[in-house]
């Protein structure tokens, strides 16, 4: 490696340069090579030659030898090694294994003298050593149990001999999931020390588990053991008393409290019963009571009595039978007491079993009791048999319920033991409706705080645990309702029990005592006395405790007995019945309840668990997964077992069998059952449920209550009402109806129709929510109506609105998807009303942080647990995330395509999509959408709470983007999901954000964002730079989840629950008022009368209102006595009002106009009357509902309404139709005038026009003066599909909407404009500035298609004038200033108002291809005069120009006529909009002024054609001049030129002195013959020549009818003619006497061989031009030779051209010279130009 390091060492050499020494070197490295080869050659050949056998000593050996050395091992006299010079003079040898430093080392021959020549090397620093600072067992089989802080392995009725090490090792953990101080997780393998075992006398043992030597616990950690327990009761019962001392006056109870919370949809109330027997210190019955000591109280005329099993003559249902007695060991419950069904909600006593024997008796019957204390005593079956009907009545009478109590009650029994008759109190409603006022009763609804979360997520309540007081309270809860009282949860149980633990090996109760009973209505203070301070281990404590081994027997602790209470939960199925626990995974949904006395559940008001009776504690667990219904002896198992169904006499059955028994087979089955994997019936997924739990304690021992269960809280689909700005409307009514489709998913209400009457009713809130609820005001279950009758569909009527909204114009298409339990609105975008949801969701076990997949996109478990202190102190957010359309879920790596959302649904959705599928990349653009998010305070909180009750996270998340359908979790193509992060409470201090509760916190960081943002942007900051800069003072980079300070979580360990939220708009109707004067600026101060229907009146003046001036709105929520508002109700669709201005500001003259007013279906129209009245009418789309703006606002989401068109729709005057709706076409088109508009971009209200259609200077609103007007609306599905605007994107989703009328989406705005006059008008005009569109067969687009112009408006100095100009037309209006630009279409005019007078202005049309301008210059221009209009009107033509000429010539005639005179000329166009230059006339107004001279003339090119025009002369028949004129009037025709010739003749009067009467005169006359295609031209000139040299020309044209004489010539001279060559003609002069005619004939001439073409050569600049020569006869024309390519022009000298005259007619020239000539020539040229090549300057030319 060195060698390889010094040959690359040296300076690399450039691609391409060589070594200039490398032959040398070449050559010394075969010298070398050679020597090297012959060197080893030698030592290969001198190895050959001797003996390979060498001495290898390093050291000589001596006589010794040396056994390793092939030499000195047979010879050691042959050694050849040095010998070792002796000790001291040997060189010394560094002997050190570490770096001594400067301390040296003694022992070191070297270091001892100088430390530094120490060879060793350094050691490495010793490893930091690794603490665990935080461990779990790896419990898979969960055989451990945790309480109070210990764990337990409790084997009960396990023996000493069963607790062998291999059974202890099978159920003891294996691993051990620790956390070490390095941030790393890992499971370690551990051993267990069961030396302890060895004691067979201990009745606990602590056994030991061992990690490896490399890791050690932490100071503050927990040792590694868990505690066995074997035989007995359950672990509560061995926990106390422990070492216990007495409460004193500094003990304060409340610091022994735990906190209780309510399931969300439980409700729980409680019952206290007086039975009025003793007194309340003392309930029990005393010992032989009689039927008169049950009697009063609660226990009047009832057949449920309280009073414990001293009753005598109360029968069986009141006696009961314990687990001391042989029926009560070998039987679960008492089945029958009550009815299968709820009656009016309530329990309802079976009285047709009233006298049915006992189930399953006992053989063989006992009559008598043994003796108490022998434990071989056969006991009765019940308590009291023989007194139970009468003294020594029997044994099967006793059985059943008394006779003698029934009767009491009104009941009479038949012979056949049937009971006839009824009892008020056979409704078990005067004990359980709160409602119900009964003696001996009170009543506490809606009672808070029984229950807390367990470590699986299961909610619980366990009287072994934890006692529970009750205390009376009138509060509200979190919810809002209204609640009497609350439970106080304590940190122990209280009470000793009678029920020892049970020993099945004697069958009786002589295991441990255990704690805890279940007396709400007695105080904490008299239950506990004590604190336990030590376990029995001596491990500190510090727990409430009771009295040490006090039962409740005889009352010993006073306790108050007798109770009930009710527990309602409404919940959902989920999906298979299991439910998502956290790391735990999917579980199964259950309910369980262990106690005693009766104890009835009843779901869906079906009687499932029938526990009735006075018994001991007994326990029923039902599974909504399996169906299994399992009833068991929880007296046997000290509460709730484990493993329910394994216990000793357990019934098992299912729910469906149940229901069976409940209601028959068909009723059963009528229901709708789903099966689950084992064949099993249950409940369908997304179904809705009610559990009622009906509870009596009536003994007067123990009062045991143990409830656990995890059922999904119901939640019910809903609907919200808003107004166009997203705001809630209270008080808005709808009706339910089941439809059915004639056209299946049809996305008009007109393909539905209704089933029979309302189904369900709502009615908004505040809030503007309501959920479905039926007529009886139960909630509305979509999934259950699906299971009962299959409907999919539903309409949705609104029947009641909001004052002065608009009522929906259609109803709503409801669809119910089964799948997925949730809504969608078929016809969103008739209605704009559209289905989001909400998620509810649950933290119902350890959560984990969660680990990227780069490849999937998915967030899984990591296994690190999500620490406690980041759950309360940090934040969790939530980000849902969207799928790029036509993406895949598994693209290839790094594609990115995934993006995160913030926003709204009614404001709409941004969307942040990572730079790259990493990690990393993917932290930062979902922390950048969860502060964006934060950023408004107008965007929900898709945040978690800390609930600080439970220590769990829970939230409901609304407002989401997209159907619940669409999220992966519900659907395995979705495309989108929902991920979440925590930021970190260290992220959060970084920042300066402080709070004590999750809300708290957001809002600090909502207010620290915004801040930040708000800050940037004024500082010339992005949003999005700000929120960058952000992120960068966080660390979100590296592997560690402690070390980061965002990472994301585990979703999949959430419980998550979905229900679709309906959002409905309803538009605010308003009426807009705009006053201006004549030149369009706004008036304040103007006042306005709006008469209604009813004769009431509104008034209202106008102010400036959002910084314009003039306007006043009338609307229903307008605020009161401000000006530019005034509030109106709107009467109902197609009311009439009248608005009529009724005073005006001085100096304007007030408009007596009467404006009718109509309310619409969808807006308020005005009528405009009719031309000039000052009243025009501006309408457009206004407002997109906020329910649709989330199908707008984003190029990243959704996009199916950013571009619309909108079309303009008209009425007359006058008269007005709900229906009487007509598109606006364009002139002479079928084509409706219309705009293409799109969100955001220069918006008026929500939309306005694209930077190229001028939407920076132009309002998107249609405008008229005659009739009503509005708009409507479609889908611009074009731009969608072909991205026509610059810039635009098109990659999100949207939905094709083509031809569909989305007119109902929007608020359609409608502003009156009404002007005022001023009395003392300016000196200003108007200019109107018109586009037509003309061509053959031209498609629709062209009409539509938008035309440029730049506006120059100029002073009479030319400066620029200063401000702007408003500008209105049929479809916009704007402002304008000089240098603006506009945009127009067919049939389309502005006209720009309030222009002083003399402004010199000047359009200029921006030339487009495939278009001709007309004017051809593209320009008009003019100057403004007072009070009038100027215009200019443009043109614009496709394929054949149609257009035409017009030319205006003079001649002067007669002897006097003055050549040099001006004559001035009016051309006057039928079309007074024409302006501009064409060709020589400059038009304005539709007029061209000019002067002419003698011979002169002017054309008018590009005239458009079809107009007519007349031409004026100012001198005509003037100054002694005769005037004639032709064609000075008539029409301009399509490419012909039309010409008005003026003639004005002036002869002199005065004689000739000197006449000659032989003077002559001469005649021309011009004739054309156009037989073969020509065209005549405009004008011809005419020489007379004397005696052949010029005299004197004229012009023949049109207007002096091609003819002309000279007069007064001499005779003496030889007068003839000769015409100025026309191009194209051939020319013939010919005459008779004086009279001459020149013939020109479009004849060809003959034909000639084409000439071969040649290479084209520069062109050369043209020559000087020459005087004309006499004219020859024309020679024969040639045919043209094919053209070739035109070149590029170079500057080359110009050729000398001979200017002599050309020669005579007649004249030979040698052709066969002057071809050779030529030839030479070119052959010169060619051989130059082949032979000589300019060097390339610059740019190159086409050859």
């Amino acid at each position: 490696m060195y060698l390889r390091k010094k040959m690359y060492s040296g300076k690399r050499l450039a691609r391409g340069q060589t070594h200039r020494r490398g032959g040398w070197r070449r050559v010394i490295s075969v010298a070398l090579c050679a020597v090297l080869f012959s060197t080893n050659m030698v030592g290969v050949f001198a190895a050959d030659l001797f003996d390979d056998t060498s001495c290898i000593c390093d050291v000589l050996c001596g006589d010794e030898g040396n056994s390793a050395c092939p030499v000195c091992a047979e010879d050691p006299a042959q050694c050849t090694a040095e010998a070792q010079p002796p000790e001291d003079e040997k060189t010394p040898v560094c002997i050190c294994d570490i770096l001594c430093g400067d301390e040296g080392n003694s022992a070191c021959p070297v270091c001892a003298e100088d430390p530094a020549q120490c060879a060793a090397k350094a050691q490495p620093p010793e490893p930091e050593e690794t603490y665990i600072i935080g461990w779990t067992w790896v419990d898979e089989e969960e055989f451990l149990t945790e309480y109070d802080g210990e764990w337990y392995l409790s084997l009960p009725g396990a023996e000493r001999d069963d607790l062998t090490e291999e059974l202890l090792e099978e159920m003891l953990p294996k691993k051990l999931c620790v956390e070490l101080s390095d941030g790393e997780t890992e499971y370690l393998p551990i051993t267990w020390d069961f030396s302890p075992l060895s004691d067979n006398s201990q009745e606990y043992y602590r056994l030991d588990a061992a990690i490896g030597e490399d890791y050690a616990l932490a100071k503050d950690v927990d040792a590694l053991y868990v505690l066995l327990e074997y035989g007995g009761a359950e672990v509560y019962a061995a926990t106390y008393p422990g070492e216990r001392r007495a409460l004193t006056g500094t003990d304060k109870l409340a610091d022994h409290t735990v906190k209780g919370i309510t399931p969300a949809g439980t409700t729980v109330n409680l019952f206290d019963y007086d039975p009025q027997i003793g007194n309340r210190d003392n309930d029990v019955l005393p010992d032989g009571a009689r039927f008169e000591n049950y009697s009063k109280g609660i226990n009047e005329n009832a057949l449920l009595l309280f009073g414990g099993s001293a009753m005598r003559e109360a029968g069986f249902w009141n006696l009961g039978s314990g687990a001391g007695r042989p029926w009560g060991q070998n039987n679960v419950n008492m089945k029958g007491i009550v009815k299968s069904t709820l009656k009016d909600n309530y329990p309802y006593i079976n009285l047709d079993q009233a006298r049915s024997t006992l189930q399953n008796p006992t053989e063989p019957i006992i009559t008598e009791d043994g003796p108490w204390g022998n434990p071989d005593r056969k006991l009765m079956d019940i308590a009291n048999l023989n007194h139970a009907e009468s003294e020594n009545a029997g044994v099967d009478k006793a059985r059943a319920l008394s006779v003698k109590l029934l009767k009491d009650r009104g009941l009479t029994v038949a012979d056949d033991g049937t009971v006839i008759g009824d009892c008020e109190k056979a409704s078990l409603s005067y004990l359980f409706d709160p409602d119900t006022t009964t003696d001996g009763k009170k009543s506490y609804q809606n009672v808070t705080g029984l229950f807390q979360v367990d470590e699986d997520g299961y909610y619980y309540y366990d009287a072994r645990k934890n006692f529970a007081e009750f205390t009376e309270s009138h509060a509200t809860t979190k919810d809002g309702t209204q609640s009497d009282g609350s439970f106080t949860l304590y940190d122990g149980p209280a009470v000793w029990r009678t029920d020892a633990g049970y020993n099945p090996d004697t069958n009786a109760f002589d295991g441990e005592m255990s704690l805890g009973n279940f007396f709400p209505f007695d105080s904490a203070s008299k239950v506990f006395d004590s604190i336990q301070t030590k376990d029995k281990n001596g491990n500190e404590t510090n727990i409430l405790s009771s009295s040490e081994k006090i039962t409740n027997v005889s009352n010993a602790v006073k306790a108050n007995h007798y109770m009930g209470m009710t527990m309602q939960v409404d919940f959902t199925q989920p999906e298979n019945g299991k439910l998502n626990m956290g790391s735990s995974g999917k579980q199964d949904m259950v309910f369980q309840f262990s106690g005693d006395d009766d104890v009835w559940v009843f779901i869906d008001d079906v009687l499932v668990l029938d526990l009735g009776g006075v018994h001991s504690e007994l326990y029923g667990t039902i599974n909504f997964s399996t169906g299994e219904v399992i009833t068991g002896q929880s007296w046997r198992t000290g509460g709730l077992p484990d493993n329910p169904g394994s216990v000793e006499n357990d019934e098992k059955t299912t729910l469906y069998e149940r229901f069976v028994a409940a209601l028959g087979q068909n009723g059963a089955a009528a229901l709708h059952w789903a099966t689950n994997d084992s064949g099993e019936k249950i409940f369908p997924t997304g179904t809705d449920h009610s559990l009622k739990m009906f509870y009596l304690e009536r003994g007067n021992y123990d009062s045991s209550l143990q409830m656990r269960f995890n059922l999904q809280p119901s939640l019910y689909h809903s609907i919200k009402k808003v107004d166009q700005n997203g705001d809630p409307l209270e008080g808005v009514a709808f009706e339910l109806y089941a439809a059915t489709a004639e056209n299946d998913d049809s996305t008009d209400v007109a393909d539905y129709e209704v089933n029979g009457d309302a189904i369900g009713t709502l009615t908004t809130d505040k809030d503007g929510k309501s959920s479905f609820v039926r007529a009886d005001g139960s909630p509305f279950s979509f999934t259950d109506q699906y299971h009962a009758d299959d409907t999919l569909y539903y309409i949705l009527k609104e029947t009641k609105t909001a004052g002065g909204y608009r009522a929906l114009p259609k109803d709503i298409v409801l669809k119910f998807n089964p799948d997925t339990s949730m809504l969608v609105v078929a016809n969103r975008y008739q209605t704009g009303a559209y289905a989001s949801f909400f998620s509810n969701i649950r933290e119902t076990g350890t959560i984990t942080y969660g680990q990227f997949d780069k490849q999937s996109g998915v967030i899984a478990s990591s296994n690190t647990a999500l620490r406690a202190e980041s759950k309360e102190k940090g934040l969790i957010v939530a980000v849902p995330m969207l799928l790029e359309e036509n993406m895949s879920h598994d693209e290839v790596a790094n594609d990115g395509k995934w993006q995160a959302l913030y926003g709204s649904n009614t404001e709409g959705y941004g969307a942040v999509a990572p730079a790259e599928r990493t990690a990393e990349a993917w932290r930062k653009a979902v922390l950048k959408a969860a502060l964006y998010q934060a950023s408004d305070e107008r965007w929900p909180e898709w945040r978690l709470t800390y609930n600080q009750d439970t220590g769990r996270l829970e939230g409901l998340l609304e407002d989401l983007p997209g159907r619940a359908d669409r999220y992966v979790l519900n659907n395995a193509d979705g495309d989108m999901k929902i991920v979440y992060g925590v930021i970190e409470p260290r992220a959060l201090e970084k920042l300066g954000i402080e709070g004590d509760t999750s809300a708290e916190l957001y809002d600090a960081l909502e207010a620290y964002v915004s801040s930040a943002v708000e800050t940037g942007v004024q500082n010339g900051e992005s949003s999005e730079a700000v929120i960058d800069g952000i992120i960068a003072r966080l660390d979100i980079t590296g592997d560690s989840f402690e070390g980061r300070d965002f990472s994301f979580l585990n979703t999949d360990q959430f419980q998550r629950e979905f229900r679709s939220i309906i959002y409905i708009p309803n538009e605010r109707r308003e009426l807009r008022v705009q006053k201006v004067d004549e030149d369009g600026k706004g008036v304040n101060g103007v006042g306005f009368t709006l008469t209604g229907p009813d004769g009431s009146t509104i008034t209202g003046t106008t102010a400036k209102v959002d910084g314009q001036d003039g306007v006043l709105i009338f609307r229903p929520d307008a605020p009161e006595h401000e000006p530019g508002y005034a509030r109106v109700t709107w009467a109902e669709v197609n009311s009439k009002y009248t608005l009529k201005e009724t005073s005006a500001p001085m100096g304007y003259a007030l408009n007596q106009t009467e404006i009718p007013v109509i309310v619409g279906i969808y807006s308020i129209y005005a009528d405009a009357g009719t031309k000039d009245d000052g009243v025009t009418v501006m309408a457009g789309v206004g407002k997109l509902m906020q329910t649709m703006t989330k199908y707008a606002a984003d190029d990243m989401v959704n996009i199916t309404l950013r571009d619309i068109t909108a079309i303009a729709q008209t009425q007359k005057a006058g008269s007005f139709a709900l229906n009487g709706w007509a598109d606006d076409l364009l002139a002479g088109t079928q084509t409706p005038r219309s705009m293409n508009l799109h969100y955001g971009v220069n918006a008026v209200v929500d939309y306005g026009l694209h930077d190229e259609d001028g939407g920076k200077i132009i309002y998107p609103f249609f405008t008229t003066d005659e009739g009503f007007l509005r708009t409507r609306v479609e889908q611009n599905t074009v731009a969608l599909k072909s991205k026509m605007y610059e810039g635009s994107s098109n990659t999100a989703n949207w939905d094709d909407l083509s031809g569909r009328d989305l007119t109902s989406l929007f608020s359609l705005l409608n502003t009156v404009v009404v002007t005022d006059q001023k009395t003392a008008p300016e000196d200003t005009g108007k200019l109107r500035i018109s586009k037509t569109v003309s061509g053959e067969n031209l498609p629709a687009e062209d009409y539509t298609h938008n035309f440029t112009f730049k506006v120059s408006l100029k002073d009479a100095g030319g400066k620029a004038l200063v401000g702007e100009y408003y500008y209105y037309g049929e479809q916009r209006a704007g402002y304008i200033r000089d240098g603006g630009t506009l945009s127009l279409r067919h049939d389309e005019a502005l006209t720009v108002l309030g222009l002083p007078a003399g402004t010199q202005w000047k359009i200029t049309e921006k030339a487009e291809d495939e278009w001709s301008i007309s004017p051809v210059s593209g320009i008009i221009s003019g100057e403004i005069t007072k009070d009038e209009t100027a215009y200019a009107a443009f043109t614009n033509y496709k394929g054949d120009l149609t257009s035409g000429s017009l030319t205006v010539s003079k001649t002067v005639a007669g002897n006097a006529g003055e050549t040099d005179k001006e004559f001035h000329f009016t051309v006057t166009l039928g079309d007074t909009t024409v302006g501009g230059e064409y060709g020589g006339m400059t038009f304005t107004g539709g007029k061209a002024t000019f002067t002419l001279k003698h011979n002169e003339s002017k054309t008018a090119t590009g005239l458009p054609a079809n107009i007519t025009y007349n031409v004026t002369e100012t001198e005509a028949d003037q100054d002694g001049y005769t005037t004639v004129k032709t064609g000075d009037s008539g029409t301009i025709e399509t490419d012909k030129t039309v010409t008005a010739a003026f003639t004005n003749t002036k002869n002199s009067t005065r004689p000739d002195p000197n006449p000659d009467p032989d003077d002559t005169s001469l005649t021309v006359k011009k004739e054309w013959v156009l037989d073969d295609g020509g065209e005549a031209t405009h004008s011809v000139t005419v020489e007379l020549l004397r005696n052949g040299r010029h005299y004197d020309e004229v012009t023949l044209n049109a207007g002096n009818g091609w003819k002309y004489t000279w007069t007064d010539l001499d005779d003496r001279y030889n007068w003839s003619v000769a015409e100025v060559d026309v191009p194209g003609f051939a020319s013939e002069v010919s005459h008779r006497g004086t009279i001459w005619t020149i013939t020109n004939d479009d004849v060809p001439a003959k034909p000639v061989d084409p000439v071969k073409p040649v290479d084209p050569v520069d062109p050369v600049n043209p020559v000087d031009s020459v005087e004309p020569v006499d004219p020859v006869n024309p020679v024969d024309s040639v045919e043209p030779v094919d053209p070739v390519d035109p070149a590029e022009p170079t500057d080359l000298p110009k050729p000398e051209i001979p200017t002599d005259p050309v020669p005579q007619t007649g004249d030979e020239t040698n052709l066969n010279l002057w071809l050779a000539v030529l030839g030479i020539s070119a052959l010169g040229i060619i051989t130059t130009l082949v032979t000589v090549r300019p060097r390339y300057q610059g740019k190159r030319y086409k050859r």
